[in-house]
């Protein structure tokens, strides 16, 4: 909760995000509304989801999420509310 991005969050439910893969040239773009989720056991679950480690181009590694502290993790639920997929290399 100490970032500006979770800061906002707390203010305006209202939240976007665009997920791109540079690879497949694909995105998907979502809007919807942002729920804290203050189950311990979902906010962990969700924790040991992100914290796993992940393949990148210098090799296997920890996410860089890793280097936050557990008490500063806030887990979200987004309810979409909008959501478009686009595949701008087979795209009319």
């Amino acid at each position: 909760t100490s970032t500006q991005k979770a800061r906002d969050m707390f203010t305006n439910e209202q939240v976007a995000m665009t997920v791109f893969d540079g690879q497949t040239a694909q995105t998907v773009q979502l809007e919807g509304t942002a729920t804290v989720m203050s189950d311990p056991a979902f906010r962990q679950e969700v924790l040991q989801q992100m914290i796993r480690p992940r393949e990148y181009s210098e090799g296997r590694k920890l996410p860089p999420i890793t280097t936050i502290h557990e008490e500063g993790y806030v887990a979200l639920v987004i309810i979409p509310t909008n959501v478009k997929y686009t595949d701008y290399q087979h795209k009319d």
